[in-house]
């Protein structure tokens, strides 16, 4: 019988804050200031601390480049004044 043993850490009943769709700004490290659209919530390596898997967010980002980014780095993408759904 095959026996798996993962190397990783699973997260543990961690809540993601955002999911696929939601639109973000990036508030710190590299990519501080960008702004995208989550893709996925993830368990993995960042941009950012890539030493470290911690629960982060796939997020393309409106330049077309997709990053995987910490929780902790990302905040909600407040809609200009007068733009409403």
């Amino acid at each position: 019988m095959f026996h798996y043993q993962s190397t990783t850490l699973e997260p543990m009943g961690f809540h993601y804050r955002f999911s696929r769709g939601d639109r973000v700004q990036i508030i710190s490290g590299k990519f501080k200031g960008h702004t995208g659209t989550v893709d996925a919530n993830v368990f993995q390596r960042s941009v950012d601390f890539p030493k470290d898997h911690l629960p982060c967010h796939h997020v393309l980002l409106d330049n077309n480049l997709v990053i995987t980014i910490n929780v902790n780095q990302v905040e909600t993408l407040e809609s200009p004044i007068g733009d409403t759904p």
